[in-house]
């Protein structure tokens, strides 16, 4: 054996000495000293598994929330949004999912006023839904944010000044109003407070309301008869050219050489019953027949020549 070897033994012999010396009081609880460790082991892992789900459930509703919100904006149908506030209505993101649907609807029925009748009465449906909605939001007793109870209350006074019922959104205006300019709706609370307050803008929205669509001619000024600019018929005046605006002037038949060999007969008028007799024609037609036909005019000057 060598010195190394050697030395390595007395140092372990020294330590196992001292062991003894400091835990062999221990050495009859070692069983126990090891379950106890094992069960801290077990708790950590337990602890930090619970740590971890319960931010997994915390991050749930809200993943709903926003999953629904996209669902919403694509299709107008706030019911993902009041399904997830029913399944957390303890959770802040249920409140706001309801907010939001609110929000929807009270936009979605006011855009069909302007509709036909049926569609302004499932628009009118639309803001009652979206009045509870709201109504839930601000009455919830969970814990939520100043913005969040702010923003339901001026909802809720909106939602009752459309269905007419202004002396709840005169209420609910006021209620904000007070809050000061601690409030980030001060100033359209106070344009409500306003607006309700006035009785005459309660008469336009009683005529609004009980407005009725009747079939007949759009609302506005009369619009002038429609002008005729059709053609012109055959008995319009005729031109300086002559014939009708529209017509073309007429102009006179071709003739071709020897047509009129023959001149027209004429006659004088009947006089007391009797036919009147052929005009024979006249010298200048027939210097003008012999020009085109000299043949048959030096025939007729033999014949006479040779009656003579």
């Amino acid at each position: 054996m060598n010195k190394k070897q050697h030395e390595k033994e007395i140092l372990e012999n020294e330590i196992l000495t001292w062991t003894e010396k400091k835990f062999g009081h221990l050495k009859p609880h070692l069983p126990m000293i090891g379950i106890c460790t094992g069960l801290i082991v077990v708790i950590f892992i337990v602890f930090m598994y619970y740590l971890e789900l319960n931010e997994r459930n915390q991050a749930m509703p809200w993943s709903a929330f926003n999953m629904a919100v996209s669902q919403t904006r694509l299709t107008g149908d706030t019911r993902m949004l009041t399904s997830v506030a029913d399944e957390y209505p303890q959770n802040v993101a249920g409140l706001w999912a309801m907010q939001l649907a609110a929000d929807f609807e009270l936009r979605s029925g006011i855009q069909q006023f302007g509709q036909d009748e049926v569609a302004r009465k499932e628009g009118l449906d639309k803001v009652r839904k979206a009045r509870e909605l709201y109504k839930k939001v601000n009455e919830s007793n969970v814990d939520k944010s100043t913005m969040l109870q702010r923003r339901s209350l001026f909802g809720l006074a909106y939602a009752a000044e459309t269905v007419g019922d202004f002396e709840a959104a005169k209420s609910n205006y006021q209620t904000l109003v007070d809050q000061g300019n601690k409030s980030p709706f001060l100033d359209a609370a106070s344009r409500g407070l306003k607006r309700t307050s006035n009785p005459e803008y309660k008469v336009v929205y009683d005529k609004f309301r009980d407005w009725k669509e009747t079939p007949g001619d759009a609302p506005g000024p009369v619009l002038p008869t429609r002008p005729d600019i059709g053609f012109p018929t055959d008995s319009t005046p005729p031109n300086e050219v002559g014939g009708g605006s529209f017509e073309p002037t007429p102009t006179p038949p071709t003739t071709t050489e020897g047509e009129n060999e023959k001149p027209p007969e004429t006659t004088k008028p009947v006089e007391s019953g009797v036919e009147a007799a052929p005009v024979k024609p006249s010298n200048e037609n027939e210097k003008k027949k012999a020009a085109s036909d000299p043949e048959a005019s030096s025939a007729k000057e033999t014949e006479k020549k040779g009656d003579g």
